[in-house]
């Protein structure tokens, strides 16, 4: 008999490493995707904390005093030992205060 083309079991096999790769690229795909996300939002964060430490060292720089407040901009208590708010005291050109916590 000279049969053409594959047999069922021949084809389930075929199917079957086929599906098994595809999964695989998928899954490798998927994983880089979120190493890339991951990435990305670190590099972001990083960006946002030398943006921060930048505007900080400019607040320190232009400012006339430096301080740490007793009791911060929300009204809860700020002690001097884990204090989490300096604020910044600078005098302005028309006599005004300003203020930046």
């Amino acid at each position: 008999m000279n049969a053409r083309g594959f047999s069922l079991a021949e084809l389930l096999v075929s199917m079957a490493v086929v599906l098994v790769l595809l999964v695989a690229v998928g899954a490798a795909i998927v994983q880089m995707l979120h190493v890339q996300a991951f990435h990305a939002g670190r590099a972001s964060i990083s960006r946002s904390v030398s943006d921060l430490s930048e505007r900080l060292r400019e607040e320190a720089r232009s400012a006339t005093a430096v301080f740490v407040p007793s009791i911060d901009v929300l009204g809860d208590p700020n002690p001097v030992a884990s204090a989490h708010e300096v604020d910044f005291f600078r005098r302005q050109s028309d006599g005004g205060d300003a203020f930046a916590a």
